[in-house]
Formats: C-alpha cells, structure tokens, sequence
C-alpha cells in the first residue's frame, strides 16, 4: 500500500496535498466554472497572500483571460439571501458597485483652502486671500491655487469679502484675467479703499 512518504516527488505533484500540506505547483481546474466552496455556512473561506496569518503587505492577483470584455474584469459579489450586488473592477480603471459608478476622490484641507481631485484627472478647489481694501483696489493681484491644474482652462470665480453689511463695493467681485496652471490674477476694479473689504473667496474647478 503506498503512502505519502514512499510516493515519489513526480508523483506527489499531482494530487493535492491533505490539511497542512504544502502545494508546489499550479491548480488548474479545467471545467466551464471552477468552484472552491466551504459546505457549511460558518466561519470564513479566506484567499490569502502572505505567511499562514494576515500580514500587511501580503497581495492576492484575481485576474479574467480576455475571451471577452466580461471575462476581463475582477468581480466581488455581496449577497445576503435578499440583496446582491457586486463589486466590479475593470483594466480601464472603472469601478461599480451595485451598477453605480465609484468615484475615488482624494482631499486636501487646511484652513480656508482645500481641494478635491477625482479618479477622471477632474479638480475643485477654494479658499480664501486675506488681503486690505488698500492693496486690492484697482490693481491685479496674483494668488496662488492650493493644487495646479494640468491646463488653464479651468474656470474661476471670486467674490469679495466684508467685515461688515455696509458699505457700497462699486464693482460685483473680483475679475479673473489670468489664468495659469497654478496660479491666477484678479482685477479688483473700482474698489474703494475706505470700504470693510477684507479679502476674497475664490473657487476654480477643472482639469
């Protein structure tokens, strides 16, 4: 009766080893679905890379061969008996989620400036110039945005800032005349340097 232990190394390769062996080589299962499952409903069946625990760092490559524009994509199903959706992932950089696109959204904050930059290169961003009356009126003044864009084609809007609700501005905000990628220039015309003008709001958004 042959046992494991006289088997050779070829013939051993061949068949999967019991609870706590080691597999050396690929599994490949050659049927329309493969299926690996656990028969009762308890606990967890866990794909894991990495050593025997969780290891941060550790990776796991679920990939679909191209026969079609399906089979390329990575897929996680939710169900729980009633609802079912899936997570799906595909090579263009497209993320869904129950059929709902999945906007990956990177932030920035700090004090009055911020800014959000999307998965489709798109950027919106603000904050706030603190500036006197006397060194805005009619004269351009550069700012700085708080992240470049990639071309100055980007829309900006700025609006002035009150101290208080009286006084008359004698212009409606701020015009925008220049645009670069990571600065622009207003041209707060017709400010009077008596009026409670503190400075401006401005918000740009593009890509």
């Amino acid at each position: 009766m042959p046992t494991a232990s006289n088997l050779s190394e070829t013939v051993k390769s061949k068949f999967l080893q019991l609870s706590g062996g080691t597999v050396t080589g690929a599994i490949a299962i050659n049927r329309a679905d493969g299926h690996i499952y656990k028969k009762d409903a308890s606990g967890r069946l866990l794909l894991r890379g990495g050593t025997s625990t969780a290891t941060d760092g550790a990776s796991i490559y679920l990939t679909g061969k191209d026969y079609s524009s399906g089979a390329s994509t990575f897929q996680v199903r939710c169900h729980d008996g009633t609802n079912d959706k899936s997570f799906i992932a595909k090579p263009d950089g497209t993320l869904t989620w129950g059929g709902n696109s999945v906007v990956c959204i990177s932030s920035y904050q700090k004090g009055t400036n911020w800014y959000r930059k999307y998965s489709d290169g798109f950027i919106e961003q603000g904050g706030r110039v603190t500036e006197t009356a006397t060194n805005l009126a009619d004269k351009l003044y550069t700012f700085s945005l708080t992240t470049a864009f990639t071309t100055t084609t980007y829309y900006c809007q700025a609006v002035f800032v009150q101290t208080k609700s009286t006084g008359n501005w004698g212009a409606g905000g701020p015009a925008i005349v220049t645009k670069n990628t990571a600065t622009a220039v207003v041209c707060p015309d017709g400010i009077n340097t008596s009026h409670p003008i503190t400075g401006f709001d401005w918000y740009a958004c593009g890509y």
